[in-house]
């Protein structure tokens, strides 16, 4: 699995990205900071998402509602 979800920094040390790291320290940076301002809630809790799995994985309809937090 770990295989699959990195194929865009290629897989083995010969062949991986040399920027890999840094890729995945600025997205987690991105993502606390996005959790930090924003709150994030379904839309329809009762129906979250459809998925589909025909050799790739698919999800779709995962609607979200995305407010600003308060200055706290």
């Amino acid at each position: 699995m770990a295989q699959t979800v990195m194929m865009a920094f290629a897989a083995g040390s010969q062949w991986e990205c040399l920027g890999k790291n840094i890729a995945q320290l600025e997205l987690n940076l991105v993502f606390a900071e996005l959790f930090r301002h924003f709150e994030f809630t379904l839309v329809d809790p009762a129906n979250p998402w459809k998925s589909f799995n025909a050799g790739m994985f698919s999800q779709s309809n995962l609607n979200i509602a995305v407010t600003r937090r308060s200055a706290a």
